[in-house]
């Protein structure tokens, strides 16, 4: 599949979930938020800060999420944004984060539960020139709890990189830990 045919699909989808949170929405009318209809794009999970789970793991998807932080930052100028980042090992690292480049103001790098997965050593290895202050945490819920301690009310953090890692947020938030079932 070719960049542009993905990339326009990926923007349709996220684009379709930027419209209702971004627009100065109340609280009450954010929690009505419309979401793409597969789970594993552009999910809201908390609202104070903003957490959105994405699935994102290629340039072109990695493009779209991009485009949401953009329009993010130009409703919320005064917000931050903190990337948490999972990736598996056969994938595009520096591809993936160059969509993000001047857009994160913090990034948190993590590992999913799965051999597959790049270390954060590799991940920090792969992507130090981009970010030479990442952070790394091996343990996911030790990653989403300092990209929590790291945002204010008013910011975004955005978990992306994998299906796998949003996957074991879920697990984290729905169950409080990761199954060693799953594959």
């Amino acid at each position: 599949m070719g960049p542009g045919r993905g990339g326009h699909r990926q923007r349709r989808h996220c684009g379709q979930h930027i419209k209702t949170p971004l627009a100065g929405a109340r609280a009450e009318e954010r929690d009505q938020d419309q979401y793409p209809r597969k789970q594993h794009r552009g999910q809201r999970v908390a609202a104070t800060p903003l957490v959105v789970l994405d699935g994102a793991h290629n340039p072109a998807a990695a493009a779209a999420v991009a485009e949401y932080m953009q329009a993010f930052r130009r409703v919320n100028p005064e917000s931050r944004v903190i990337l948490v980042l999972g990736m598996m090992r056969d994938k595009d690292h520096l591809g993936f984060a160059k969509s993000f480049r001047g857009l994160v103001d913090q990034v948190v790098l993590t590992q999913a539960g799965l051999s597959r997965s790049a270390t954060v050593e590799d991940l920090y290895v792969a992507l130090h020139e981009l970010w030479p202050s990442a952070r790394t945490e091996a343990a996911l819920a030790d990653a989403l709890a300092l990209a929590r301690h790291l945002a204010r009310a008013q910011d975004l953090i955005c978990v992306t990189g994998s299906l796998m890692l949003i996957g074991d947020v879920k697990a984290l938030r729905h169950v409080g830990r990761i199954s060693p079932l799953r594959g």
